[in-house]
């Protein structure tokens, strides 16, 4: 009867620690399934997030056969992107902070906004640095006013570095820059319609 006892026991640990480690097991394997989709779903999410805020179609962006500069291109057309602008004089940067945000209308292309913290005139005459989508050689337009006031012309610069558009200024307030030369393109678009 002992003997008997002995081996009820025996079998019952043996019995208690495999089902330990079966459920171990099956939980170590199922449980870091779950965490890796949890974490992929996580991460598919903030990137949905950040496309929607820079306002990109996934879909059409979802190629395979396009290299990795393309894909950033294709990224960043259709995005609203801001960025620093650079104020310096003949010695130094000057403490004065802006942005650029590229302008999404359809029938100017290469256009883009500058805004500063505060609108200032300045002591002496400084340039603006500004990084956009241009080439050496190119000619952009650089505007005061507004789409609803209308635009009037600043000056016309010609690129001669790679992306970046500089002018000079001693007074700080909204620019337009852009690749079209929207007062012309206005003035034309309202003969035609005045016609």
């Amino acid at each position: 009867m002992k003997r008997a006892r002995w081996i009820i026991v025996v079998l019952a640990v043996v019995f208690v620690a495999f089902l330990f480690i079966a459920v171990r097991h099956v939980y170590s394997r199922n449980g870091s399934v779950q965490d890796t989709s949890g974490t992929e779903d996580a991460y598919n999410a903030a990137e949905e997030t950040l496309l929607k805020y820079m306002g990109v179609d996934e879909e059409k962006n979802d190629t395979s056969n396009e290299n990795d500069e393309e894909k950033i291109a294709d990224l960043t057309s259709g995005s609203r992107l801001t960025q620093r602008v650079t104020v310096r004089d003949e010695d130094e940067i000057l403490p004065y902070s802006g942005t650029v945000t590229k302008d999404q209308d359809a029938f100017y292309p290469g256009t883009y906004e500058i805004t500063f913290t505060t609108d200032e005139l300045l002591p002496k005459a400084a340039t603006v640095e500004v990084e956009m989508d241009v080439l050496k050689g190119d000619e952009v337009y650089i505007l005061t006013g507004d789409k609803d006031s209308g635009y009037k012309e600043y000056a016309v610069v010609t690129v001669d570095k790679y992306n970046t558009v500089s002018f000079t200024t001693d007074t700080l307030q909204t620019y337009t820059l852009s690749t079209t030369n929207i007062p012309a393109a206005q003035e034309a678009m309202a003969g035609m319609i005045g016609d």
